[in-house]
């Protein structure tokens, strides 16, 4: 499943068992098709949910033309 995808958030849903601080400075990262890290969040800390934003590099107001750089995710 080589496809690209544009993502522009990452949320994290924290075991509710056990050990929540576990995920606490994790790092999420997004690659290119190539691997690259293009962005990357850390998790702060030990909450039920984390919502994780990601911005593409060099924007700062959304584009109405569609764009070809796309984030990857391999799953």
């Amino acid at each position: 499943m080589r496809r690209s995808y544009t993502i522009s958030k990452v949320i994290y849903y924290n075991r509710v068992d056990c050990c929540r601080n576990r995920a606490a400075g994790n790092i999420v990262k997004l690659l290119n098709s190539r691997g690259r890290v293009l962005s990357a969040r850390r998790i702060k800390s030990g909450a039920l949910k984390t919502v994780l934003r990601f911005k593409r590099r060099g924007s700062r107001k959304p584009s109405r033309r569609p764009t070809r750089r796309a984030y990857t995710y391999i799953g």
